[in-house]
């Protein structure tokens, strides 16, 4: 059974791990935070942990991690439009957090295929 993990970005304060936040179950959560980004139960490929909204890079990809369509998603773009890398939860362990989109914006605006 996956860990149920929070993060939350304040944008006034920056981000917090585990400060003010707290679970109620899987599905209600209280927090004063402007947003809120859920533990994915995987790690990358140095050991941290990787959670909804991190931006994260394997070879020549980058791209955000999302929960959409029932499942785990690594999305990043390609000349056809954004695209979704479905096989990202088996492979999490293989490619790296570089940051957030909360962040680290600038690294969504490079020459690499991104969201």
């Amino acid at each position: 059974m996956r860990e149920i993990k929070f993060r939350a970005w304040d944008d006034a304060d920056g981000l917090h791990r585990d400060e003010g936040c707290m679970s109620y179950g899987i599905t209600n959560i209280a927090c004063d935070a402007d947003h809120i980004m859920q533990y994915t139960g995987k790690k990358d490929k140095n050991g941290n942990e990787i959670y909804e909204g991190d931006v994260w890079e394997k070879g020549q990809y980058i791209g955000i991690v999302t929960f959409e369509f029932s499942g785990w998603r690594f999305k990043m773009a390609e000349s056809s439009g954004c695209y979704a890398y479905y096989a990202f939860y088996s492979n999490a362990n293989l490619g790296e957090v570089i940051g957030n989109i909360y962040e680290n914006p600038e690294l969504l605006e490079n020459d690499k295929e991104v969201v």
